[in-house]
């Protein structure tokens, strides 16, 4: 055992033992008794996952490799997560600033395979962690970030693969995102939602966007 490695969850796995005798009780038809050794089970792995995001953070991780690894978003992984691991993550400061690695008006088609569309905004981040954020900003007169979601994502990621897409609004905006500088920030779901960025954990990966 490595010296970063935290015991404590591994005496709540222990709960893994009820696995077999979950399964016991269910052959012999003891429903409720299966249901009570699967709830213990299923507390001593959340303990786990818990403990092992942590140690992860700590190693160098990024949500986004986390995500990989659990199979899901970088954006689930980290509001799962992110506070339980939040004494994991790196002061800001302590890790070198975000590389710009593209800065361009892209071009997103009205449809797959037209060749006429309309031009956003878009700055490519690479950051320490192996993660890239690339900022796309609202355009007065396109169409809105929200209603061009999915073609935008889709552009986004035939140039940029595995990028995080990082929607700019106006400061005025009323959609929810968080303030920050030049605008408000939210994250992209691809299909016309977002959520709300996390500017204290870019700035502490980074890149700051704060105010």
């Amino acid at each position: 055992m490595t010296d970063d490695v935290d015991p404590t969850p591994l005496e709540a796995i222990k709960g893994l033992q009820a696995y077999e005798h979950a399964v016991t009780r269910y052959r012999s038809g003891a429903a409720l008794e299966a249901l009570t050794g699967i709830k213990t089970v299923t507390e001593g792995i959340d303990t786990l996952a818990h403990a092992a995001v942590a140690l992860a953070r700590r190693q160098g991780a990024s949500w986004g490799v986390i995500g990989d690894a659990l199979g899901v978003s970088r954006q689930n992984a980290q509001s799962r997560f992110g506070q339980s691991a939040a004494n994991a993550d790196p002061p800001a400061g302590s890790v070198p600033p975000a590389e710009l690695v593209d800065d361009e008006l892209l071009l997103v088609p009205d449809y797959p395979g037209a060749t006429k569309g309309q031009k956003y905004p878009v700055k490519v981040w690479d950051l320490a962690d192996g993660d890239r954020v690339a900022i796309v900003s609202d355009v007065w007169g396109n169409t809105s970030l929200m209603n061009a979601s999915e073609r935008i994502w889709r552009t986004i990621h035939e140039r940029w693969p595995n990028s995080h897409v990082l929607e700019r609004w106006p400061a005025d905006d009323t959609i929810t995102g968080t303030p920050g500088a030049g605008g408000r920030y939210a994250w992209s779901t691809g299909n016309g939602g977002n959520i709300a960025a996390d500017l204290d954990d870019l700035a502490r990966r980074g890149l700051d966007l704060r105010i």
